[in-house]
């Protein structure tokens, strides 16, 4: 308890603009030590954030945009909604433009996954929205069948249990299988 006052009072010193570009020093740091090491991922990714009004666009941004990928995932698995929105949505807002073409892959898992945790949130307009752009972006039958089992998921929440069959129907069509 005594250590937290100390920290908090240190912390204090430093002048509130110099705070970014420390967390992102010390981001860049945490990352260099335990890029191996599940269980500083957290900390890691806190610092970045902390500093990102200081990141530079380029290679260091699409790591961060990773590493938040990867805190939304574990987040998500432990059961920490709040959490891993925050991680996938601070990595959909690192991504390029071109993202969908340039890095295909994990832009479809990030925005479904930000989907997933959105209609767990309750936030269903949000997951609709990015549910419809992932079929919209998906470029073959396994992507689009995946999606379209987060949409029938999504409408047995909503207990639309037709038309998450019609999605399921759907699913099943993309891979070829016809009722």
């Amino acid at each position: 308890f005594v250590h937290d006052r100390v920290q908090q009072a240190s912390y204090q010193l430093i002048p509130q603009e110099e705070r970014p570009s420390l967390h992102l020093q010390i981001g860049r740091i945490l990352y260099q030590a335990f890029q191996q090491d599940e269980d500083h991922l957290f900390d890691i990714v806190n610092h970045y954030l902390l500093g990102l009004s200081e990141l530079v666009p380029g290679d260091e941004t699409t790591l961060v945009r990773n590493l938040n990928l990867r805190a939304g995932l574990r987040a998500k698995q432990a059961n920490a909604i709040g959490a891993a929105i925050r991680h996938f949505t601070v990595a959909q807002q690192l991504s390029t433009d071109d993202a969908w073409h340039t890095d295909y892959a994990q832009t479809l898992l990030l925005n479904k996954e930000l989907a997933e945790v959105y209609y767990l949130d309750g936030q269903l307009e949000k997951s609709q929205a990015l549910i419809f752009q992932c079929l919209d972006k998906a470029s073959n039958p396994i992507d689009r069948s995946d999606i379209y089992y987060v949409w029938m998921l999504r409408l047995t929440l909503e207990s639309k249990y037709d038309d998450a069959l019609d999605a399921a129907i759907k699913a099943l069509k993309e891979l070829d299988y016809d009722f």
